[in-house]
């Protein structure tokens, strides 16, 4: 069901202050849960094991930075992850049939850890979408 006449206003990160554990932990697992629940088939095991070690080395750089906070944090939502993996592949397969026309605009094509590190676009319009 559609109506075009709602208005959502989002307030953003505006309930949990930035950098905060529960901030972190909540932006780990939920980013893990989007990409099973909603990333194509193709690429879809690399993508995931890719972002996966990216996140565990995140959590190396907190403890070598001596923020036990975030290395929690991260710690938990993979803790959580996994525990309810199968859910989330359920859910993946349950989905799967509805989707008939996937809708990539808007879906970067590139690797956005590479072009930050690498090539050093370190903000949305660096891009070039």
């Amino acid at each position: 069901m559609v109506c075009p006449q709602a208005v959502v206003y989002h307030v953003g990160g505006h309930i949990i202050s930035y950098g905060s554990p529960a901030k972190v932990y909540r932006n780990y697992k939920n980013g893990l849960i989007m990409m099973i629940k909603n990333m194509p088939d193709k690429g879809f095991w690399r993508k995931l094991i890719f972002r996966l070690i990216l996140d565990n080395v995140a959590a190396i750089r907190a403890v070598l930075t001596g923020n036990a906070k975030e290395y929690k944090a991260i710690f938990k939502a993979h803790i959580q992850f996994y525990g309810g993996f199968s859910h989330w592949m359920k859910k993946r397969r349950e989905a799967k049939p509805m989707v008939n026309n996937r809708n990539t605009v808007g879906v970067y094509n590139g690797s956005i850890v590479r072009d930050y590190f690498i090539n050093k676009k370190d903000t949305f319009g660096k891009l070039g979408w």
